[in-house]
């Protein structure tokens, strides 16, 4: 079974742009798959949430999606719960336990973000991002 692990940003850009993440991930990924959520990504979406800033109603939506679509939120270790807002186990970010973990399990990873992008292709792990602000592809 493939590992699929989601970014923030990746749960946000797809509700703002009302693309179907669900949707576009079955249509990509052939076979059996399963969605997984770091806890540092659900941290960042839980102190987005709370803010003030533009993403606010996104972040909310996406933790209610989440909750909604059973997605399994992967803990990093016993104090994850516990952790400063985007850090995991050891003050660990999200991207650096999204490249950690899709490096050691072979896992694709979903996500926006440049730097981590090119953190990922040096790993030669898979990709898939938005195109177009309309669907989603590998990169």
């Amino acid at each position: 079974m493939k590992t699929i692990l989601l970014d923030t940003n990746m749960l946000v850009s797809c509700l703002r742009f009302r693309i179907d993440l669900f949707g576009e991930l079955e249509r990509l990924v052939a076979g059996p798959h399963e969605l997984v959520v770091p806890s540092p990504v659900v941290q960042e979406l839980r102190v987005l949430a709370a803010g003030r800033g533009r993403d606010r109603g996104f972040a909310r939506a996406a933790l209610a999606l989440l909750e909604k679509r059973k997605v399994r939120v992967e803990e990093d270790g016993p104090n994850a719960g516990e952790e400063p807002a985007a850090k995991g186990k050891g003050g660990q970010s999200a991207d650096d336990w999204l490249v950690e973990k899709a490096k050691g399990t072979n896992a694709i990873v979903c996500t926006n973000d440049v730097g981590l992008k090119k953190r990922l292709a040096s790993g030669k792990v898979q990709i898939i991002t938005m195109l177009h602000r309309s669907h989603l592809d590998f990169v």
